[in-house]
């Protein structure tokens, strides 16, 4: 049955995008009726068979199944995101490595300045990547760079 349906679906998006006479109209109808009645077909067998023999589809390991899996989506979520947060402050740090023309020290007072402003916000990291490529200049020579940062980050 599975076959089937690939084979169905394959061809509707083919078919959806080729669409060019009023004959792939109706195909692509066709073709999304036939889901649809696979669809309900499945949808009720699935319940015949749950509400014919609940001792064989109701248990515990089935329950753990459906459990586990949402509960390790959103425990994987923030692990992801912490993730994203420390690619954006590498690609910060390489561009800070990157500008010769800025010594040290004020390196390290920018790099404060970001932790300080962006933390752990993937938007404002994102700003101030673009604040590092584009305001080169303003980075080396203005008198109080962390004030500097923090405005951008916030205006933008």
């Amino acid at each position: 049955m599975i076959p089937v349906i690939g084979l169905i679906y394959t061809l509707k998006v083919f078919n959806d995008n080729n669409i060019k006479t009023e004959s792939h109209v109706r195909v692509s109808k066709f073709l999304n009726f036939l889901l649809i009645i696979f669809g309900i077909f499945i949808t009720s067998y699935t319940i015949n068979e749950i509400y014919n023999s609940p001792e064989k589809y109701l248990t515990i390991s089935n329950l753990k199944s459906f459990v586990f899996s949402p509960v390790f989506t959103i425990l994987f979520i923030p692990i992801i995101y912490l993730i994203s947060v420390f690619i954006k402050y590498d690609d910060i740090n390489r561009f800070l490595k990157r500008y010769n023309f800025i010594d040290n020290k004020r390196k390290k007072l920018i790099k404060s300045a970001i932790i300080k402003h962006a933390n752990i916000n993937l938007n404002s990291l994102e700003i101030a990547k673009k604040i590092l490529i584009s305001d080169k200049f303003a980075l080396k020579n203005e008198i109080n760079i962390k004030n500097y940062i923090l405005s951008n980050i916030v205006v933008r």
